[in-house]
């Protein structure tokens, strides 16, 4: 019998887990989890008032190692969109 109970129990546990973990997610969670669109909205919103905040701009970008090809892909990726869109970018 106590066996059964404790079943139970953790099967009620995992339903509702199951229902708080998988529940409706809000807007700004979506929106939170991309750090590079953080960082475009970021320019938007202080060009938006007017000033020229690119001259202010630097951006740091930290890389494990320049000795694989996908890291090396990174960093020249990362450099071009600096370079176009007219930020400073420390690698």
């Amino acid at each position: 019998m106590k066996k059964r109970l404790i079943s139970v129990l953790i099967c009620l546990t995992m339903v509702v887990g199951m229902f708080a973990g998988c529940g409706k997610k809000t807007e700004e969670a979506d929106n939170g989890g991309d750090s590079g669109q953080a960082a475009a909205n970021a320019v938007k919103q202080l060009q938006a008032d007017g000033s020229d905040a690119k001259d202010d701009l630097h951006f740091a970008m930290i890389l494990p190692s320049l000795g694989h090809e996908f890291w090396k892909n990174c960093k020249t990726l990362a450099d071009q969109t600096a370079e176009t869109e007219g930020i400073k970018l420390t690698t």
